[in-house]
């Protein structure tokens, strides 16, 4: 995968995800960039400047995880995803953990 596919995947997979998309509409709504009578211009440049953002921080990660992954080995890889596993886990089990003591 070059590193240009992978940052594509990585930011359709942005556009998709719908908490993303609530998260951006409710940190638009809190700041006030949710009036009717607004300039299109402006919310344009709102939408670009989101754009342009999420590309830009997904490049960055892309670029980083295409360094590191041609410096690890199959068995670093493989220990790298079970310790990702195990705290995604973890926090799968506070949060449940929390919910219930609520």
């Amino acid at each position: 995968m070059t590193l240009l596919q992978a940052c594509g995947s990585a930011f359709v997979v942005t556009l998709v995800n719908p908490i993303t998309v609530v998260a951006f509409i409710s940190i638009f709504a809190a700041i006030g960039l949710s009036g009717a009578g607004e300039e299109p211009f402006d919310a344009w440049t709102v939408i670009a400047g989101v754009f342009v953002g999420a590309l830009g921080w997904w490049w960055l990660l892309a670029s980083i995880a295409s360094v590191l992954r041609q410096r690890f080995t199959e068995r670093g890889v493989r220990w790298l995803n079970a310790v990702s596993g195990a705290v995604i886990i973890g926090f799968g089990v506070y949060g449940l953990a929390a919910l219930a003591w609520i």
